[in-house]
């Protein structure tokens, strides 16, 4: 049956002239032959797929491709058959393909479409394209077993990382236990996959035989691309240090174990796709892509992704293939099944969920591959997804390990770990470090990622027999149990005697044939502080039984290991005086970084949310912000606090505040609730005043408080300099770290050399170094670091946080040498990253301290400076910046640091009203800053200079700009950018009348900025889409939406931005007619515009004040405002703005009965709107000149302006519009009705009242809406 649903078309070019044959299920198979022009055709779609990749409108430009593909099959393919329907692309050969078959299969056969659309989003057909090479074959029989999963994520230091934890974790939840045997190989190391799959290849029956069947899947989460030189697609794996290692296929050659198994998912972008064009003009290579080139290694089925494709969507689709592949479906059809539930996916609420990836997905097939992977329901090792978490929970620990579904996150330690038992050059591993930081929690996920090892877990007792009941407990075997009884007794009493039953323990041959993980937990209950040196265990029993382990493992035969975690790092000498516990791995675990904290705050929210508790409050981003700021990192305080957010945020900010001064130095502060207990117990369990006052001497105290200085971790040298502790350094900082109150991390330059840097729980134990304190150590520090990090006085640091560091050092230190190097790189940064404030403050100081010791500020400081000053609003700072940077710099006019301020400060010229200028300004940045040298900021200019044109009114020629602009940020990819034009391109339809059109446009923006995490940018589209939602009268949508973008901007100290917001914020108030308010709120935003010297924002504001004084009937005033906001706009050019000036002044002059002035007024407003296209002003002029013709009793008049106003405002849903003028043109036709006794006329006139009365009701204002209603109930 499935035979007869499978159409398969074939491209033979083994003649003199190629050839397709197409069998298609109810019609006779067809040949015809293969002509150049199909070569063409082929090239095309390869060339518009990758070109509509991402772009805004992308859902359009696939179904064209997809009806095109349609189109060039002419008649051979007749109807789609009944479903599910395959479709098989297809070579004859699996070697040798020419260039005309690569092209044939990299084309996006999974488009495919019709009139009704593409045959992937029509369910009663369930397309299904994937692609073979060679003729079909008889399939690979199924597994008797189980579906077996070998995962294995690589994320190499300096790469992006991804969210394989995720995908780790749906597959699990999709599957289940019972349907799937999952190994994990951690390394993200292509040499130790073979060696993982080769053990996992080996399947022991009860028996005590073995035999051998690879893994069915290989499943790798990954980065994919093209190697920088010679562009070959590559997998980003890891080194033995974690850094890349770029693999090809030629490498997976090398390991003949990886290619045995049924399918090979290459879960990693841009695995599936050819080698990308060099420029615009190159055609589209046809060259293999990683997965064609590794079916051609000897893999029989590889699934990869033909572009870039999101974590949640390759997450799902993961999930999906191999629940179907678990329940033995074929390959084929699971993929089609996950490719048809990602097109067709929908949330936990039912709603349809939009997928921009289900056509990336590409199966190749060699000829035996594509069936069933498995038949069979037999495990092959009898383990769980909670092993090594489980057996934690067993020993009733209070704090509970994160569980598989929770962990995330510790991928050098993790790998370290492992790298150190495959090696097994010490005794065990020792994971010691801050109290909550995770210790227990990585010593759970080691036991997971080792199944063949049988976690045996000690926690709170930790004498020889309590050693000795783990492993009876464990279950290990009768021969096991045995010894445990034979020694129980004999240990009891002679404590020594573990080192006689460890080893006799390990030795056993069922320990050899199962060996385990021994794991002992939490070891500081048995320490003791010692004033000087290390801690120590201060009993016998758990003295010896400890000694006995470490002896034990170091020379055990088998694979069993020892993993111990401690608060401490410890001493334990012999009766030789020799410290057995240097031949643990110590690894001190630091706190989480950023992404770990960014990682488990998405973990936990997901937790939450899937518990549908619908009490649950909403989350604050705030709020959790500064819950991720005060846990610094310790994932255990940062639950604690994450969730108390969520339960009870007054007691969640309580206990922040709380947490906030006791970080300072201060005494935690009583919480008057038992929620916020938690973290009381949880600091209290960290002993770090116990520690303070019994462990640290003087030295060590010093060493604590000049760690203080640091906002990175540094190197040993660097805080030893500081310090001033040359000579008592070494053995302090040991301390330190061994008592968790110091970190170890990765040098943030060179990853491969330790830095310390102080724990963020230890800092309650110093308070804040006073200001010439810190300036001292910097002082004394600030060469040494700079030396250690690379940096020279033309050389600045090669990574942004160190740049940041070495800066704020530097300024402490008043050190011009490092400022001139790194100060404008950092500044550079913090304002990329929205830290206005600081980027000022910092480009202040460093431009006056380079002044004070007679250097020349750079150019990009300056200019960076002057950026955020502008966005602060000092206004002053600003001119000088720039005046100083074109003055100083002048004779570099043609580079292009020089063209880059030139725009800078254009833009200020604009805010200054000065848009001649600015123009003159932007054109010549643009001889510089050419298209073909410079496409990005080319582009950018053309958006600064298509603002000027709207200003002036030049509509159609700032469209054109913008959608040049447009085409070179896709050409680039540039996502952030395109969605700005986007936004720009909105605003201009908008005020043409197409507002849902700009609505939605608005909306792909706000969609693209929040996948970026932009969160400036998405402030502003908030407010263009809250200006919509005014436009549609819904008021209170559109107030939400203004609070939040006026939030963004708070925080960010934009005052320019705040006060544009605020008046949007008062407008709305007018329409609620809270008039009062609104007038005080522009008289203060007036002040704010006034300082920061705007001169076009002063004028819109004076505008505002003016219409609330006409509104109190205060109209001399309000004419003298609006003449003074007109005489704005015309020194600025901008006629938009001087349009809506001459209306208001034209309602001024009616209501003074100057009907003639009025009239004016109002014409020239509405040849202005004309020129312009903005529908909303040429009706808001017929309106005036509609209620002047009623003035003067020239009712045929009257009814064609206000009807020529209303149907514009009900073509453009203007609800104001409608709203106001409806209650001109339906009081006057609702009046003729009646003077006329004429019932149709009246029932009109009824219907516009009643849709102005609804509308009123929708602005806030019931108190005219009933008034309405009082005149239709006359």
């Amino acid at each position: 049956m499935l035979q007869n649903q499978t159409t398969i078309l074939t491209l033979d070019n083994s003649g003199n002239n190629g050839r397709f044959t197409l069998f298609h299920p109810h019609r006779q198979p067809q040949d015809w032959a293969f002509r150049p022009q199909d070569r063409a055709r082929f090239d095309d779609f390869i060339g518009d797929y990758r070109a509509a990749l991402g772009k805004h409108d992308q859902e359009q430009r696939l179904l064209r491709i997809g009806q095109e593909l349609n189109a060039w099959f002419g008649d051979h393919l007749g109807d789609p058959p009944t479903s599910p329907w395959h479709f098989v692309i297809q070579t004859p050969q699996t070697q040798n393909l020419d260039d005309d078959q690569k092209a044939f299969l990299n084309v996006p056969w999974e488009l495919l479409a019709d009139e009704k659309g593409h045959f992937a989003a029509q369910p009663h057909l369930r397309y299904n394209p994937y692609r073979r090479m060679g003729a079909a074959a008889p399939e690979l029989p199924p597994s008797d077993y189980r579906l077996s999963l070998l995962f294995m994520a690589a994320a190499p230091v300096g790469v992006s990382m991804l969210n394989f934890e995720e995908e780790e974790n749906a597959i699990l939840t999709a599957v289940g236990d019972t349907a799937l045997d999952l190994e994990v190989e951690e390394s993200g190391m292509l040499r130790q996959l073979a060696v993982r799959a080769a053990r996992f290849s080996e399947i022991r029956q009860a028996d005590g035989s073995s035999s051998l069947q690879a893994p069915d899947v290989i499943h790798l989460s990954c980065h994919g691309g093209f190697s920088p030189n010679d562009k070959r697609p590559v997998l980003y794996l890891e080194d033995e240090t974690g850094a890349p290692a770029l693999a090809d296929a030629w490498d997976f050659r090398d390991e003949p174990n990886l290619t045995r198994g049924k399918l090979l998912f290459l879960s990693a972008c841009h695995t599936a796709a050819g080698r990308p064009k060099d420029d615009e003009s190159e055609a589209p290579l046809p060259v293999d892509s990683l997965a064609q080139d590794l079916l051609q290694s000897g893999f029989p089925a590889v699934l990869g992704w033909d572009g870039s494709v999101r974590d949640d969507e390759a997450s799902v689709f993961a999930a999906d293939l191999y629940r179907h592949l678990a329940h033995n479906s074929s390959l084929v059809e699971a993929v089609g099944a996950a490719r048809h539930g990602l097109f067709h996916r929908r949330n936990r609420q039912g709603d349809f969920v939009k997928s921009d990836d289900w056509h990336l997905a590409r199966l190749f097939l060699a000829p035996a591959g594509g069936g069933p992977l498995t038949r069979g329901s037999r495990p092959r090792r009898y383990l769980d997804s909670q092993h090594g978490v489980k057996e934690f929970l067993d020993t009733g620990k209070q704090v509970p390990v994160a569980t598989r579904a929770e962990f995330v996150g510790r991928r050098r330690p993790l790998q370290r770990i492992l790298q150190a038992f495959r090696r097994h050059d010490h005794s065990g591993v020792l994971i010691h470090g801050m109290g909550r930081q995770g210790k227990s929690s990585l010593a759970s996920r080691v036991a997971s990622r080792l199944p063949e090892l049988k976690p045996v877990v000690v926690y709170g007792h930790y004498r020889g027999e309590d050693l000795l009941r783990a492993f009876a407990d464990a279950n290990l075997g009768k021969i096991v149990n045995q010894l445990v009884r034979d020694y129980d007794t004999s240990v009891r009493h002679d404590p020594t005697r573990m080192n006689d039953a460890l080893p006799e323990l390990l030795r056993n041959p069922d320990i050899l044939e199962h060996p385990v993980l021994l794991i002992i937990d939490d070891l500081e209950q048995v320490l003791t502080c010692s004033p000087e040196g290390l801690h120590r265990i201060g009993n016998l029993p758990e003295r010896e039984a400890l000694a006995a382990s470490i002896r034990s493992f170091r020379n055990a035969p088998g694979a069993s290991r020892l993993l111990i975690t401690s608060r401490y790092r410890f001493t334990l000498p012999d009766d030789a005086g020799r410290d057995l516990a240097e031949r643990l791995l110590a690894l001190p675990l630091p706190p989480m970084d950023e992404g770990e904290q960014k990682k488990q705050l998405r973990k936990r929210r997901a937790l939450l949310a899937a518990t549908d508790n619908p009490d649950l409050p909403p989350e604050d981003l705030g709020r959790t912000g500064r819950c991720l700021a005060i846990a610094q990192g310790n994932p255990g305080l940062q639950d604690i606090l994450y969730r108390l957010s969520r339960s009870d945020p007054a007691v969640c900010d309580r206990t922040l505040d709380s947490l906030h001064d006791w970080l300072g130095g201060r005494a935690l502060a009583d919480t008057d609730d038992g929620k916020g207990e938690a973290v009381r117990k949880l600091l209290e369990g960290l002993a770090l005043d116990k520690i303070y006052r019994e462990a640290l001497g003087e030295g060590e105290r010093v060493l604590l408080r000049v760690s203080r200085l640091f906002h990175l971790p540094v190197p040993e040298a660097v805080m030893a300099k500081a310090a001033e502790l040359a000579d008592g350094f070494e053995p302090g900082a040991h301390r330190l770290v061994a008592l968790g109150l110091w970190d170890v991390w990765p040098d943030p330059v060179t990853p491969q050399a330790r830095a310390l840097a102080l724990n963020p729980m230890a800092q309650s134990l110093v308070p804040t170094p006073d200001e010439a304190r810190l300036r001292q150590w910097a002082a004394r520090c600030i060469g040494v670091l700079a030396d250690a990090w690379g940096v020279s006085s033309a050389q600045p640091s090669h990574s942004p946080q160190a740049n940041l560091e070495l800066t704020r050092l530097a300024l402490l230190a008043e050190h011009s040498p490092v400022i001139e190097a790194c100060a404008d790189h950092a500044i550079s940064w913090l304002y990329k990253n929205l830290r206005y404030r600081k980027a000022a403050a910092w480009g202040r100081a460093a431009v006056e301290q380079l002044q004070r010791d007679g250097w020349q500020p750079s150019l990009a400081l300056l200019r960076w400076s002057a950026d955020a000053f502008t966005i602060i609003g000092d206004t002053p700072a600003v001119r000088e910046y720039y005046r100083l940077a074109l003055d100083l710099y002048r004779d570099e006019e043609n580079t292009f640091g020089y063209a880059v301020l030139l725009v800078s400060h254009a833009r200020n010229l604009v805010n200054d009203g000065e848009p001649d200028k600015a123009l003159e300004s932007f054109t010549k940045a643009q001889h510089v800053l050419t298209r073909r040298e410079h496409p990005r900021e080319y582009a950018i200019t053309l958006g600064d200079i298509a603002g000027i044109k709207v200003y002036k009114g030049q509509i159609d020629g700032a469209l054109a700009l913008h959608r040049e602009r447009l085409s070179v940020f896709e050409s680039l990819g540039d996502q952030r950018e395109r969605a700005v034009t986007l936004g720009d391109i909105a605003g201009i339809k908008v005020s043409k009348g197409q507002v849902d059109d700009g609505l939605a446009l608005h909306q792909e923006r706000l969609s693209v900025f929040e996948s970026l995490g932009a969160q400036r940018e998405r402030a502003v589209t908030l407010g263009d889409i809250a200006r919509i939602k005014v436009y549609k009268g819904q008021i209170d949508e559109a107030l939400a939406l203004h609070r939040e973008e006026l939030a963004v901007y708070e925080s960010l100290g934009d005052r320019r931005s705040s006060a544009v917001t605020l008046c949007d914020i008062a407008r709305i108030k007018v329409n609620k007619g809270q008039i009062d308010e609104a007038l005080a709120l522009h008289q203060e935003i007036l002040s704010v515009f006034e300082s920061l010297g705007d001169q076009r924002e002063r004028a819109i504001t004076l505008g505002d004040i003016a219409r609330i004084k006409v509104y109190k009937g205060q109209i001399d005033e309000a004419l003298a405002l609006h003449q003074e906001e007109l005489a704005v706009y015309e020194s600025l050019g901008e006629q938009r703005s001087r349009a809506v000036t001459l209306g208001d002044m034209g309602e001024i002059h009616l209501r003074r009965g100057e009907f003639d002035k009025a009239e004016a007024l109002y014409v020239e407003k509405r040849i202005i709107a004309e020129h312009l296209g903005d529908i909303s002003a040429i009706a808001h002029a017929h309106w005036g000149l509609g209620r002047i013709a009623r003035e003067r009793q020239d009712m045929e008049k009257t009814l064609e302006h206000l009807s020529a106003a209303y149907g514009m405002f009900m073509e453009i849903g203007r609800l104001e519009g409608i709203v106001f003028v409806g209650l001109d043109l339906g009081g006057l036709i609702y009046g003729v009705g009646q003077a006329m006794d004429n019932q149709e006329f009246k029932e009109h006139g009824r219907a516009i009242l009643q849709r102005s009365r609804d509308g009123l009701r929708q602005l806030g204002r019931p108190e005219d809406a009933e008034q309405v209603d009082a005149l239709l109930r006359a």
